[in-house]
């Protein structure tokens, strides 16, 4: 007989339990308390029930019940649970949950009122979420609470005609057989103004001046309302009641079909999950398409009752025929009698008697996601959304009275701080399925040019404004609700426009799959309504372009590019500008590869067609500024490069503000240079302030948040900060596997940073394996003759030299010398690097003459390109002094490195 057991027993089976627990007969219980024997027998069989309270005590007593248990057989036995009680429902024996707010409910309403106001509270929320079954299991659990307790339909004042007729009849008053009914009821409210104690149960009301005409003068009872109203001014005190959460409304469905049988005790839900996996996750799932709406679970689990069918059976009937089985409610004992498609067709039609434009409005959130409908989205696509929409919009005022009635029958919840409205997807689904299809198609099409109107363009250069992405996000579900719900036929081109800068904001926030997917859907949309040639795809396939060069797959980026260029004639002058975009991209390939000169050439182009298009100054032309100088420092020009760097961050920050992660590629870029140029404190302050407005604006995961670690921790190596850069380059690896796929050039050049960080450190064994799999990745993903493969064979050769592995280190670093010269030429700073290695091998081997001659061309070329005060130049200058200072000889020099060499 516990409170929470799934079942609650009749009066007589729970006697029965109890008096064979104490082991008694029927015979010996009715002697125990005066009775004859056969009404004992009687009252299990349920012929009849005990005509007192007293009764039920003393078997109680006899039968040794505790206090909880006695309070259940009282409840059971629905005889004077008070001196007064008039509940017109039985208790429900599926009731479910609902406990923390049973618990507020008991510490709201519990206790006598003595102030002569008593106390009002209303449970508030949509038809169909159990308002009415919480008051009435509240009535059943605190019945002995009170004195009186009573039951009142409140939709109109026949109801409350009739239910206070019936309480003047509980009460025996005198004047219950008046004819004048009026009378009847002012002898009610007046036994209400006379009695403390008392629980009002008023259900179903709609409407507030009903209660301030019918409640007593002076209150000395407690009222609870149950109403789909959300505004109840000074006249009661709000109690929200939401949709069940899923283990809740699981758990309800279960029991309420009766699964596992009707007295099962014990959580259901667990003991489906083992016996009946595949049930249990039927069951999950049509709780989440139906909501967790209380009323619309009991009325499945009474068909599947019905019908003897699985929960499988019905989970698929219904994503067939939905609102056909919303629409029925079978068999009910229950005191809601209508089907959840009536109760929410029904208030859906009272709502638009009061305001005609809310058809409108409700069929576009039908095709929006059902939480968070920011209310910004129907101002800034009202063009779209139909002459009723924008007349509303137009009077000052007017959406929030459409707010007020859609929220007074709980058809619409407003979340005021965050200018947003929700409803719940059933609401949906019943305003859909009242539509024609033709009304279907016209809203889904007239919603999508809405959305495309609202959401913001993220540039395919420039990173957005975190304001702007902010508005993204807001927008997002709603976009992608649309998208996935696009018709076969009749798409407006607006469809693809949308999904297309879905996929840019998907691909600037580093969620590469799901912009994979986005572009290809856009391309698709394109193709087959715009054909294969048309201007209106190049921001597509130059999108698809620079995702799969970010990702890597240069060859596949470049061909996207090259098709979007292909488009060259299908345009006219002025539309030519729209070509700047696939030439970055392509420009931004080449840099990857090391193709330097061809990417500066496509550059200037894309510069040229960027600065008509946009104007000199826009931000755009910054950020490809950036990139051109990256290409310029690829060929040794950091002259040519810094006041492009420059130049650019200056743009960034007048246009964008400091703050704006766009600055953050400049910033990295000059980061770099002042690394190579041994400027370490310039080249931190660069890469800190960069990693700064990156983690601010991107979060602490980003890919490029990640990057500019990963230079960071290049910066530390060199100014012997090892902890912090190990520290830095744990952290971007995972971010940049993830993101990025293991397989990306980009990890296996922080794989190499890392090796590198090693060596340095002199943690050769951890150091090899890392730069032989960054050399292995770069090889496979860039090609035998890369940069990045130079770098690496390089910092490996290092390592063997250190080793005194002199075969294997001259080999490497004669492969990186042959890829620096082929690449940068023989006077580049890059080959520089290699070649102070060779003169350090030559060295540690004796051969100083070979060693000097090297040292000699090291220290002429970094005079030339770096300057005398770069760091690179110093060393080279130390080695060729030390070695000249041997006049040639071998032999003098030993295998020790001279002062102020580092490693390279």
């Amino acid at each position: 007989m516990n409170e929470e057991a799934p079942f609650l027993l009749s009066f007589g089976e729970a006697l029965k339990a109890a008096r064979k627990r104490k082991r008694l007969t029927q015979k010996q219980l009715a002697h125990l308390i005066g009775v004859h024997y056969n009404t004992i027998s009687a009252w299990e069989l349920g012929s009849y029930l005990p005509e007192t309270r007293g009764l039920v005590l003393e078997l109680a007593r006899h039968l040794a019940l505790d206090s909880q248990e006695t309070r259940q057989l009282l409840e059971a036995s629905l005889t004077a649970l008070v001196p007064h009680w008039s509940v017109p429902w039985l208790r429900n024996p599926f009731f479910t949950g609902r406990q923390e707010l049973l618990e507020t409910l008991k510490m709201l309403l519990g206790g006598p009122a003595s102030n002569g106001l008593g106390r009002v509270y209303a449970l508030q929320g949509m038809g169909g979420v159990g308002k009415t079954q919480v008051a009435l299991e509240y009535a059943y659990r605190h019945a002995l609470d009170y004195s009186a307790l009573f039951w009142v339909n409140a939709e109109s004042n026949e109801h409350l005609t009739a239910s206070f007729l019936r309480i003047a009849e509980v009460l025996r008053l005198a004047e219950r057989e008046e004819a004048e009914q009026p009378r009847v009821v002012a002898v009610v409210r007046g036994w209400l103004d006379s009695h403390d104690d008392w629980l009002l149960i008023w259900d179903n009301l709609e409407d507030l001046d009903l209660l301030a005409h019918w409640l007593p003068a002076t209150r000395r009872g407690t009222v609870l309302l149950t109403t789909r109203l959300q505004a109840l001014g000074t006249l009661a005190q709000g109690i929200e009641v939401v949709p069940m959460e899923q283990e809740e409304g699981v758990e309800l469905l279960i029991r309420r079909a009766k699964v596992l049988g009707r007295l099962v005790s014990g959580s259901l839900a667990g003991q489906l999950v083992v016996q009946q996996p595949e049930e249990y996750k039927a069951a999950v799932e049509l709780t989440r398409a139906l909501g967790g709406l209380p009323l619309a679970l009991d009325q499945a689990g009474a068909y599947i009752e019905e019908t003897g069918c699985q929960l499988r059976d019905y989970l698929e009937r219904y994503r067939q025929q939905g609102i056909r089985l919303l629409g029925r409610r079978g068999i009910s004992g229950s005191s809601h009698p209508q089907s959840v498609a009536a109760t929410l067709l029904l208030t859906y039609e009272r709502a638009r008697l009061q305001q005609p434009v809310i058809v409108d409005l409700l069929r576009i959130c039908a095709f929006l996601a059902a939480e968070a409908i920011p209310e910004e989205f129907f101002r800034a696509g009202a063009a779209h959304l139909g002459q009723a929409i924008q007349a509303l919009l137009e009077e000052t005022g007017r959406l929030d009275e459409v707010f007020g009635v859609l929220r007074s029958f709980s058809l619409v919840q407003r979340q005021p701080q965050e200018r947003t409205i929700s409803l719940h997807q059933l609401v949906q689904e019943i305003v859909r399925a009242e539509m024609e299809e033709s009304e279907r198609t016209f809203w889904q099409r007239q919603i999508v040019k809405a959305l495309n109107a609202a959401f913001p363009q993220v540039s395919y250069v420039v990173v957005s404004h975190v304001e702007v992405w902010a508005q993204c996000e807001r927008l997002l579900p709603h976009v992608l609700v649309s998208l996935n719900a696009l018709p076969e036929k009749g798409v407006e081109p607006a469809a693809i426009e949308l999904t297309q800068k879905v996929a840019d904001y998907f691909r600037e926030r580093g969620q590469y799959e799901q912009a994979a997917f986005r572009y290809d859907q856009a391309l698709s949309l394109g193709e087959r309504i715009l054909g294969n040639n048309h201007p209106a795809l190049i921001p597509i396939l130059s999108g698809l372009g620079r995702l799969a060069a970010i990702q890597g797959k240069f060859e596949e980026a470049e061909s996207l590019l090259q098709r979007a260029l292909n488009s060259e004639k299908q345009l006219s002058g002025a539309e030519r500008n729209v070509l700047a975009l696939p030439l970055s991209g392509l420009a931004a390939i080449y840099t990857a590869q090391g193709k330097y000169e061809q990417a500066i050439d496509l550059y200037q182009q894309a510069l040229s067609a960027m600065e008509r298009m946009l104007g000199a100054r826009h931000p755009e032309i910054a950020t490809v500024l950036s990139n051109m100088s990256y290409a310029l420092l690829g060929q040794g020009k950091d002259k040519e490069a810094e006041p492009l760097l420059l130049r650019a961050l200056h743009m960034l920050e007048h246009a964008l503000g400091p703050e704006n992660p766009e600055v953050g590629f400049p910033l990295s870029n000059l980061g770099n240079l002042y690394t190579r140029m041994g400027k370490y404190e310039q080249a931190e302050g660069m890469l800190v302030r960069a990693l700064h407005v990156r983690e601010q604006a991107l979060g602490s995961q980003h890919v490029l948040v990640a990057a500019t670690k990963n230079d960071l921790a290049d910066i530390y190596k060199h100014q012997g900060k090892y902890e912090q850069a190990e520290v830095l380059l744990q952290e971007a690896l995972p971010i940049m596997g993830q993101a990025l796929g293991t397989e990306h050039p980009a990890v296996a050049q922080a794989i190499h940073t890392l090796g590198d960080l090693y060596a340095a450190q002199e943690r050769y064994e951890q150091a090899e394996p890392l730069l032989k799999s960054a050399i292995q990745h770069l090889q496979q993903t860039l090609g035998d003759g890369h940069e990045l493969v130079a770098a690496s064979l390089n910092a490996l050769a290092t390592i063997y030299r250190k080793q005194e592995k002199y075969a294997e280190a001259e080999q490497l670093y004669r492969e990186a010398l042959s890829i620096r010269e082929q690449r940068f030429g023989k006077q580049h700073p890059e080959t520089a690097c290699t070649l102070y290695g060779l003169a350090l091998l030559k060295q540690s081997q004796g051969e100083v003459t070979q060693a000097y001659t090297l040292a000699k061309r090291v220290r002429a070329i970094r005079l030339l390109a770096l300057g005398e005060a770069n760091p690179l130049t110093c060393e080279a200058c130390a080695l060729y002094e030390q070695l000249e200072q041997t006049g040639g000889f071998p032999g003098i020099s030993g295998s020790r490195e001279p002062p102020g060499a580092v490693s390279l």
